[in-house]
Formats: C-alpha cells, sequence, structure tokens
C-alpha cells in the first residue's frame, strides 16, 4: 500500500477517534445531568416531586443508557464486521445468475484485497481498508461503516437521539427559557459585553452570522451571571451555562439524526442502499453483467406476461433472448424470472446479460 495512502487513513482514523470520544463524552455528562442534577436534586430533593422525579429518572436512564450502547456497539468491529470471510467459488460449479466482471463469466474480485472475491453487494471501504458485505455507507460519526447488519442499531440510533433529548428537556423547558432570556437581557446591557460583542461589525458574521449572534451574546450573559452563582442551590435553580450548552448541542444532534433518519428510511423503503442512491443521481452509470449459467434452472411465471414482453423459456431446453433492452432490467427482476426471490436492496441495478455459454442468455 503506498505511504501516502497509508498516512491518509491513519489522519482520518484520529479524526474520527476524536469524534467518537466527543459524542461519547456528550452521552456520558447527558446521563449525569439528566440523572444527578434535573432527576435526584432537583425534581426528587430540592422540588419534592418523588413520583415525577423518579419516573423522569426512569425514563432519561434507560433512553440514554439505550442510546449509549447502541453507538458503542456502532463503533466496535471496524476492521472485523461483514467482512467476506469465503473461498473464491469455482464458476463452473454455479447454477444461478451471478454478477460477473467480464463475458466469459469471470467472478467479481478486489484489486485492493489481493484479488480477493467479492461477493454480491460487497463494496470496499477506501476509508477502512476492507470489503464490507451489504455496504451502505461510512458514517464518520459512528467511525465505521453501516451495513445491512447494522442498518437496524444505525437507524435505532437516529430515532433514540431526538427521542431521549426530548423527554430530558419536559421538565427543564419552562426554567431553560427563562434564563436563557435572563441571560440575553444582561449581556445586552453589560457595558463589557457591549464593547466586545454587541458593537463590534464582526458580530454580524463570525459564529454562525445573525443568528450566531444572539447565541453567542447568550454565552456571555452566562459568563457574567456565573458571579452570582450559589453554591446552596440545584443546577436548575440559576443560570448555568453548563446546562445551556449540553441543551443546544443535543437539540443539534437531534435535528441532524432526525433529518437523516428520514433520509436513511426513504431509500430503504425504495430499497436502496445510500451508495444505491448516490450512483441513482450519476447521468451515466457503467452497465452491471449479469452471468446465467447454462445449467440454471428457469421456469415461467405468470408475471412472465407483463408489459416488459419476455420471451417464455423452458427449463432444461436452454433460454431465447428478450425483445426488450436488458439494461433496463432490473436485478430483482432477473432473479425473478428464474424462480429466486431478489432482496429489495438490488431492485434498482442496472444490468446487463453476459453471454458466457451456448445456453445462456444473450
Amino acid at each position: 500500500m503506498p505511504r501516502r495512502v497509508q498516512k491518509g487513513r491513519r489522519g482520518t482514523r484520529t479524526v474520527e477517534l476524536c469524534i467518537q470520544v466527543f459524542v461519547l463524552s456528550i452521552i456520558a455528562y447527558s446521563f449525569y445531568i439528566t440523572t444527578v442534577e434535573i432527576a435526584y436534586k432537583w425534581l426528587i430533593i430540592y422540588r419534592g416531586q418523588t413520583i415525577s422525579g423518579g419516573l423522569y429518572l426512569a425514563a432519561v436512564f434507560l433512553l440514554i443508557s439505550l442510546l449509549g450502547r447502541t453507538y458503542a456497539s456502532l463503533i466496535t468491529g471496524r476492521s472485523t464486521h461483514s467482512t467476506p470471510r469465503y473461498p473464491m467459488p469455482d464458476k463452473d460449479d454455479l447454477t444461478e445468475p451471478y454478477e460477473c466482471t467480464t463475458s466469459d463469466g469471470d467472478l467479481v474480485t478486489c484489486a485492493k484485497c489481493s484479488g480477493a472475491w467479492k461477493p454480491p453487494r460487497t463494496h470496499h471501504c477506501s476509508t477502512c481498508g476492507v470489503c464490507r458485505m451489504e455496504f451502505d455507507h461510512h458514517c464518520p460519526w459512528v467511525g465505521n461503516c453501516v451495513t445491512r447488519a447494522r442498518m437496524r442499531n444505525f437507524l435505532a440510533l437516529l430515532l433514540l437521539t431526538p427521542l431521549a433529548f426530548s423527554v430530558s428537556v419536559i421538565p427543564i423547558y419552562q426554567p431553560l427559557m427563562q434564563q436563557m432570556s435572563l441571560a440575553l437581557r444582561v449581556s445586552r446591557h453589560d457595558p463589557w459585553a457591549n464593547q466586545v460583542w454587541w458593537d463590534w461589525y464582526g458580530s454580524w458574521i463570525f459564529f454562525g452570522g445573525p443568528f450566531g449572534r444572539w447565541i453567542f451574546g447568550t454565552v456571555l450573559g452566562f459568563r457574567i451571571l456565573k458571579t452570582q452563582r450559589r453554591a446552596d442551590l440545584p443546577l436548575l435553580e440559576q443560570p448555568s451555562l453548563r446546562l445551556f450548552t449540553i441543551c443546544t448541542l443535543g437539540l443539534v444532534f437531534s435535528l441532524f439524526t432526525l433529518t437523516l433518519a428520514v433520509w436513511t428510511i426513504k431509500d430503504q423503503l425504495r430499497g436502496l442502499t445510500t451508495l444505491d442512491a448516490m450512483q441513482e443521481k450519476r447521468s451515466t452509470q457503467a452497465p452491471r453483467l449479469i452471468c446465467i449459467p447454462s445449467n440454471a434452472s428457469c421456469s415461467p411465471r405468470a408475471e412472465d406476461n407483463s408489459e416488459d414482453e419476455i420471451a417464455r423459456c423452458k427449463a432444461g431446453c436452454g433460454c431465447t433472448s428478450w425483445r426488450t433492452p436488458v439494461r433496463s432490467w432490473s436485478l430483482g427482476q432477473l432473479a425473478g424470472y428464474f424462480g429466486k426471490t431478489a432482496s429489495r436492496s438490488t431492485a434498482q441495478s442496472n444490468v446487463q446479460v453476459a453471454k458466457t455459454q451456448p445456453n445462456c442468455l444473450g
């Protein structure tokens, strides 16, 4: 492997490792804030709401623990999960249609993995440096690949994040808004804050533009109010920059993961992986070759008499050619014609039929 590639991969791995530590730190600190500071010290001890505090404690404990466990399951196994560990099959022994690379029916191999066999729906991840079976995409937020085997956990992570955030802020929404309003008023009337931020023209440009101007101004207000904090009061009874920061990060992550969840579910319902959806948007796509062995079993099906106008074939007598352009055929239609059920993830892939043997389609 070239030294430049190894160096770039190590750099990417370092960045993703920092992201993993950052996300785990947010989850761990959120767990502490919600269970200790909000549920126990504020709701149960300070306000005496034993029942509601206990229910809130149980809910956030379950949701955030499940969120952390799900995230941990996605960041592990970077070099081992969903990697093909199968020997190269003999193409003369195959009896089902399969994807090939040449008109001679050669099986697909990976040049980056020393010519190892790539089973159907396998993709080489250049970031991880391995081939993944049923590859969907590489996610830098988990520092790992998302495959079909891990799609359930990935969607759970995307949906648990906004759910856990929403449940966590239910009892603190009103006092948090009051703290933010107070911090903003203090910041607007403080001479130092006006000099370094509000009167500076750069506040309209940097830190998110006009919207970020008000957020950073609120942060300055929390900093000013920090000098007035009392040690005998819980976190929710006085302005807290820590609480404001963790809630802001939670809101940003919740909106991001919810948007990503909708996008991912939409592709899944269409039978597409993220990689398929990206390739679908390309104006030109290389046709995929499908080899049909001479001893492939094909039987007429009722749906063969559809608008595709497929010529019927009879098992054991060889197959006639189709009257429609084979590039318009999908892998799902092709496998269905031979009496097999293809996975929905293959339903949108354009194919060509490779003529390999006298009794094969061409």
